[in-house]
């Protein structure tokens, strides 16, 4: 009997581990309807609760996508984020992301550096936009450009020019970035 009770017990606690994912008592069907039918501010809630709920927001996937291009950069911002937390299952959304490191804002770069880095996509396209974001004028950018190539290893190895060219750069963090990233790009040099 005393087993059943911590069985219930336990059901209860942990109302998102059966069904659909939730966050602040919204599950994502609800959070994607916001996102596209909102207000400004409601559009940043729910890309920052979709971004909070992490890989079991899968099913928003195209809506954050489109979110890429919202006009208000905190939404912008808050998507990125949000493909970067779904992570590898997220990796058709690296053109998107591969063209968000354009972006006007610093802040929507960094994390679609980031986010490039954590959906793991090894298309050449995404590989060559991190390396273009090498050069970004913001230096986190740049770091996080670097990371995110390293994270990728081997595969990101048509960036390696673009990451010995970076070596140069007068950054410290950017430079230890780089460092780091061509240990795993290029590991056996």
């Amino acid at each position: 009997m005393r087993s059943l009770v911590m069985v219930v017990v336990l059901v209860a606690l942990l109302p998102g581990c059966k069904g659909e994912a939730t966050f602040h008592g919204k599950n994502v069907t609800q959070w994607r309807e916001q996102l596209r039918e909102g207000d400004v501010a409601a559009r940043r809630e729910a890309a920052l609760a979709l971004w909070s709920i992490g890989p079991r927001a899968g099913e928003a996937l195209d809506d954050l996508i489109a979110c890429l291009k919202d006009a208000d950069a905190e939404v912008r911002l808050n998507a990125a984020g949000a493909l970067g937390g779904i992570g590898p299952e997220a990796a058709e959304a690296a053109p998107e992301l591969a063209e968000a490191l354009g972006d006007e804002n610093a802040e929507v770069r960094h994390a679609a550096a980031e986010a490039l880095g954590k959906v793991q996509s090894t298309a050449p396209e995404a590989i060559a936009a991190l390396a273009k974001a090498l050069h970004d004028n913001d230096p986190a950018v740049r770091v996080r450009a670097a990371y995110s190539l390293g994270g990728l290893g081997i595969a990101a190895a048509g960036a390696e020019p673009a990451l010995r060219e970076a070596l140069r750069d007068p950054d410290g963090q950017v430079h230890g970035a780089v460092v780091d990233a061509l240990s795993k790009v290029a590991p056996e040099e």
